[in-house]
């Protein structure tokens, strides 16, 4: 915002920043957790916070995961595909700048990028699973490892600097793992 273009720039990231990329991925989310990890499970992780949510709350939190949310950002993703405009800026004069093709695409790169992103990610998931002789069937890729959840602290003795030396359950049977491996 310090030089002439400065302002240009601001309006085009401030005009894709936050348009389809992220709200097809909020709306990816929802579905994941709400309706593929289930909202049963979400509930459980909630308590094993010892977090504990009267029953209202928990009627308020399934409408709005299950209902509320899903729609909303449904419409407000097809509202800005209908009312959709060519990104511009306000000039120096009374018109305004509409940003060349170029610079029109550079900005839908920008908002399309959460989604190749993961589009890129499930693919080297499922082949990085399948070369470590894991499932790769839909169920265990959307189903949390092994290591999901809370862990237990075995040590918790103090550093002379004030920092946690925590070991938890799990690390402690990884290296346990890893030991067994490098033996062999």
């Amino acid at each position: 915002m310090c030089t002439r273009g400065g302002i240009f720039m601001f309006e085009l990231v401030n005009w894709y920043s936050a348009a389809f990329g992220l709200l097809f991925m909020g709306i990816a989310e929802v579905i994941a957790t709400v309706y593929v990890y289930g909202h049963k499970n979400f509930f459980l992780n909630i308590e094993e916070m010892e977090i504990n949510l009267p029953k209202f709350m928990k009627y308020y939190f399934l409408a709005t995961w299950k209902v509320l949310t899903p729609l909303s950002l449904i419409f407000v993703l097809v509202m800005s595909v209908v009312q959709f405009t060519p990104a511009y800026s306000p000039g120096y004069t009374q018109e305004r700048y509409v940003f060349p093709p170029a610079i029109q695409c550079l900005g839908w790169a920008m908002s399309l990028v959460p989604i190749v992103l993961t589009l890129i990610g499930a693919p080297l998931e499922y082949y990085k699973r399948k070369g470590e002789g894991e499932k790769t069937n839909l169920r265990s890729l959307f189903s949390p490892s092994e290591k999901w959840g809370p862990s237990i602290v075995t040590n918790a003795a103090k550093k002379p600097t004030g920092e946690d030396n925590q070991t938890y359950e799990k690390d402690v049977t990884d290296e346990k793992k890893q030991n067994v491996d490098t033996d062999m």
